[in-house]
Parts: C-alpha cells; structure tokens; sequence
C-alpha cells in the first residue's frame, strides 16, 4: 500500500486520495496564528507594563499632593490657633480692665455725670422752645 491510497473491503479495489494541500495549509495557518499570538503577547506586556508605569507616577504625584496638602493644613491650624489664642488674650485683658474700672467706679461715674449733663441740656432746650410759643 502506498502513501496516497486505501484499501476498501472488497475485490482489491483501491481508493487514491489527496488532501488538496489542507495539511500544509493548516500547519502555514497554525504557524501564522502563534506569530499573531505572540505579537499579541508582546503588546499586551507593553501596554501592562506602561500603564503599570503611568500608575506609579500618578501614585507618586498624589502622595505628594496629600503630603503638602496635610503640612499646608497645619500651618493654617497653627496660625489660626495663634490668632484664637492672641484674640483670647485681648479679650481677656478687655474684660479685666474693665472689671476694674467698674470696681473703682471712675468709668461708671464718668460716663453717669456725662448721660445727666446731656439729658439735663436736652431738658432746658426743649422747655426754652416750648415757652417761646
């Protein structure tokens, strides 16, 4: 029997074939698809290992963006608890200063003489009009 025939049941009968080609078509066609196969690998491997990359540049960028962010919040805090503290103090030395005075009673008496004399004016206009009617 040779290569390219087949016995069949019967009288000796024998049957050429050929594949056409498909053989060698299918190995060309398979040898085809690991190339494409492969540059498919190849590009995906670039594309992970860029944007595996660009993340660690952006990781980076944002921890720095935070890390300034934070410090920048901290002196803010601090000086405006400088200013709270500072503000406090006047405050506290308004409120002093002017428990005592009430306690002497020179800002009271001052300011009491001063509200009569005016009232006291006011009166003595109003009536030196009312009279000249």
């Amino acid at each position: 029997m040779e290569d390219a025939e087949t016995v069949v049941a019967g009288n000796n009968n024998t049957v050429t074939t050929t594949d056409h080609g498909a053989v060698e078509g299918a190995f060309g066609f398979g040898e085809t698809a690991l190339e494409f196969g492969n540059d498919v690998i190849s590009v995906n491997e670039r594309v992970t290992n860029n944007a595996l990359s660009q993340n660690t540049a952006l990781a980076g960028k944002i921890v720095d963006f935070s890390s300034n962010a934070i410090e920048n919040n901290i002196e803010f805090s601090q000086e405006l608890l400088n200013k709270n503290i500072a503000s406090n103090a006047n405050s506290t030395n308004a409120i002093k200063d002017l428990a005592k005075s009430l306690k002497s009673g020179s800002a009271i008496g001052a300011n009491v003489v001063g509200a009569v004399v005016v009232v006291v004016g006011i009166g003595v206009v109003l009536l030196v009009m009312t009279r000249g009617r």
